[in-house]
């Protein structure tokens, strides 16, 4: 995806990170003045969502910039 998004003109970074996933990405959003948060989803629903609980929306309620959020089989060609 990052090569894409760059073919069409995009600054785009890449990181691996490490922690409790949600805080870290929302951590390292504020602390490098990222404009958007771009996360996939697992598409989980119901039970599953509530069981394994969803980072996305997690980033979603408390990020401080714009979320956008990618389902499942978005991208697929």
């Amino acid at each position: 995806m990052q090569s894409r998004l760059r073919s069409e003109g995009m600054k785009v970074n890449a990181e691996v990170l490490e922690g409790e996933t949600a805080h870290t990405i929302i951590d390292y959003a504020k602390e490098n003045h990222v404009d958007l948060i771009v996360i996939a989803t697992h598409g989980y629903k119901g039970v599953k969502r509530v069981m394994f609980g969803s980072v996305a929306l997690k980033v979603l309620h408390d990020a401080h910039v714009p979320v956008l959020l990618i389902r499942p089989g978005v991208f697929e060609t």
